[in-house]
């Protein structure tokens, strides 16, 4: 950081915040938000003293008077630059910096300084800067009661206490109600945080407002509180934060106290928004829920029906949402009588056959965790069905189609090996007399959508949900791939050909016959054009030679006449495919000389190179692989490192030297 000798670190970026002209022509707001970025380094120079206490209160003032300024004549930008204080961009970078500045106020018993500028900032009118504040107290709350906190220890619930009472002030603080509803908006969000904090704390604390259970009670009625009135903004907040509130405060005052204020959003026929909001939290309001058969019953069903008029709603943003909302529904709705739970999969029916494309498209997305949800074979055969028509379908193209093809083999897990067996490997006369698979792979021009599928399949395999011994049209199609002209294409093939090899026990030797004469696509890429698709030929053939019981005669056959000519090779890339798959191979191949001594010979020759990236990359093999060989090829390796220790080129004898060591 540039500065004069004599000024303070602090002052001196307090005052680059301020700048309101620069000499060179640069925009104000781009100085500030460079400053703003090396705001971590200022911290480590002045230390977390300092940090907590001068920085923090100079910026707290900074914002204090941006705020000011705000209430009193708006967020014109040019009126921003005119009295130097800092706009809006600024401000959103200050807010995401700050949640990340717990180890430079020294550590959690600290961490409570930073509260007082992001909620300042919290309640400044830009959405993106209120929403970066919310965001960075909320991570600055987790850094405090990370996963390794507990609440037996008095010791450890003392250094979080002042930052907990802190938020719990903000988050209880009456605002009058002629204040801009940005305050209250925050105080919203951070209701379940603040409420969360609370559950930390030893049961028998006491905070300032209360003991934990009246300060809980506070908190919901704040909560419930935001939702009274008639401001759209502050509802639909409140609608969208239900579902934070319901996971932390637990069935009963979810029931209680929460449930009324669902009802009302999502009967709320004037705001889409707000009802899409509230139905998301709808599996909350089902969640852990008793039904006893009576008057209970009632009250589970009839929050099923106002859901089920959302589902038959006009405005398709809010079938949209329900539809996003019904797998975890019948998920957490377990309380619901049968008659009830099969309307669910009624609704969800009708949904994934809703004329509009939104609709129906994030219905599809959600198919998996449906079928799986509702463990209803029939029910998952449906839904699968009606998938795969919206993905076959003609005018699908783009995302949307990667997104719906990805749905639909995610949906091989519900439906077990034998149903994937059957939609996925039967062929097909709509397809032509061809698996539903290599239907999908006919896609040439679409690279991305291939790719999507080869993820998908990869997954399916490991899981070994698709069988691939009847299937060989399948592998063909993989072979197919393997050679396609688009490097993606064949480095995604390679990835499923360990599989391939896994799940063809029909073939009496499956890694031999799988890369024999016949098809030997696999041997084609240890001298491809593309780095990763070499690298991935390597990966390969080391997987095979693991997993299969004739891995080593298969790479006795096969692998080893391939990595013979890499010496031969005028590309000093291909020459360096045998050292990437020597560090590879090697544990596989340990103690059988005939196969591993080759390697190791090839290596050392390759010391002689005149190109010193081949040299540095013989160095680092050398120094990988030394251990696993015997006295004598160990002299050998130590004789050419110390040999390279004197080579010309500054990076091999560094190399070279952290090879020899490294083995030593």
């Amino acid at each position: 950081m540039s500065k004069p000798g004599d000024v303070d670190e602090i002052d001196y970026f307090m005052s680059k915040l301020a700048v309101d002209v620069v000499s060179d022509g640069q925009s104000p707001v781009k100085v500030h938000k460079t400053w703003v970025s090396r705001l971590p380094v200022i911290a480590m120079a002045v230390g977390p003293i300092q940090t907590k206490g001068r920085l923090m209160k100079k910026l707290d003032e900074k914002i204090e008077e941006t705020l000011s300024w705000q209430n009193k004549e708006g967020t014109d930008s040019q009126k921003t630059r005119a009295t130097g204080t800092m706009g809006d961009q600024v401000l959103t970078n200050l807010a995401t910096t700050l949640g990340g500045f717990v180890p430079y106020v020294g550590g959690i018993e600290h961490a409570e300084c930073l509260l007082e500028p992001l909620t300042k900032l919290s309640e400044i009118h830009e959405t993106c800067v209120r929403d970066a504040a919310v965001k960075s107290i909320k991570l600055v709350y987790q850094e405090v009661f990370s996963a390794s906190y507990t609440n037996d220890q008095d010791s450890e619930w003392i250094k979080r206490q002042s930052f907990v009472e802190k938020l719990l002030a903000f988050v209880l603080k009456e605002h009058s109600k002629d204040q801009f509803f940005t305050k209250q908006i925050s105080v919203c969000a951070l209701a379940a945080v603040a409420f969360d904090a609370t559950k930390k704390a030893p049961l028998q604390h006491t905070f300032s407002s209360g003991n934990v259970e009246n300060v809980q009670d506070l908190i919901v009625l704040r909560f419930k509180d935001l939702q009274d009135g008639h401001d759209p903004m502050l509802r639909r907040a409140t609608a969208e934060n239900i579902r934070d509130m319901a996971c932390v405060c637990g069935p009963e005052r979810t029931w209680k106290d929460l449930k009324p204020i669902w009802e009302t959003f999502i009967h709320d026929t004037q705001q889409d928004s707000i009802r899409s909001h509230a139905i998301k939290a709808a599996s909350c309001i089902f969640t852990n829920q008793t039904n006893d058969g009576g008057a209970m019953n009632e009250q589970l069903v009839k929050c099923w029906k106002s859901l089920e008029l959302c589902g038959n709603d006009k405005a398709w943003q809010v079938r949209q949402a329900v539809g996003r909302a019904l797998p975890e529904v019948v998920l957490h709705a377990k309380c619901l009588d049968e008659a009830s739970r099969k309307e669910i999969g009624s609704m969800y029916m009708r949904l994934l056959n809703d004329q509009e494309t939104e609709v129906w498209s994030a219905t599809a997305l959600r198919s998996a965790a449906a079928a799986k949800n509702f463990g209803d074979a029939v029910l998952t055969e449906e839904i699968f069905l009606t998938v795969k028509k919206h993905v076959l379908a003609p005018e699908q193209e783009g995302l949307r189609r990667i997104q719906l093809a990805e749905s639909m083999l995610e949906m091989g897990y519900p439906l077990g090996p034998q149903k994937s067996k059957q939609f996925f490997l039967t062929a097909e006369w709509e397809y032509g007399d061809k698996t539903l698979l290599n239907k999908l792979f006919e896609e040439e021009g679409d690279t991305n959508f291939r790719l999507a599928i080869i993820r998908k399949l990869k997954a399916l395999f490991e899981e070994d949900l698709i069988p691939l011994a009847n299937a060989m049209d399948v592998v063909y199609k993989v072979s197919e791939m393997c050679r396609s002209k688009n490097w993606r294409i064949r480095h995604g093939a390679l990835e499923l050909t360990p599989w391939v090899a896994k799940n063809v026990p029909t073939w009496a030797d499956p890694a031999c016959k799988f890369c024999d004469d016949k098809h030997g696509f696999l041997m084609d890429h240890c001298f491809d054009n593309t780095a990763e698709v070499r690298r991935m030929w390597v990966e390969v053939s080391a997987e095979i030679i693991k997993q299969d019981k004739n891995g080593v005669e298969w790479y006795k056959k096969n692998v080893a006449p391939v990595l013979a000519k890499c010496t031969e090779q005028a590309n000093y890339l291909h020459k360096a495919v045998l050292l990437n798959a020597l560090s590879k191979l090697v544990p596989m191949l340990k103690g059988n000389d005939d196969l591993f001594a080759p390697l190791i010979s090839n290596a050392l020759l390759m010391a002689d190179s005149t190109v010193p990236n081949l040299k540095l990359l013989v160095a680092k093999t050398l120094g990988e692989v030394k251990d696993y060989c015997n006295p004598s090829q160990q002299a050998e390796i130590t004789n050419v490192l110390k040999t390279l220790q004197s080579d010309a080129d500054v990076d091999v004898r560094e190399n070279a030297l952290a090879a020899e060591q490294r083995s030593t």
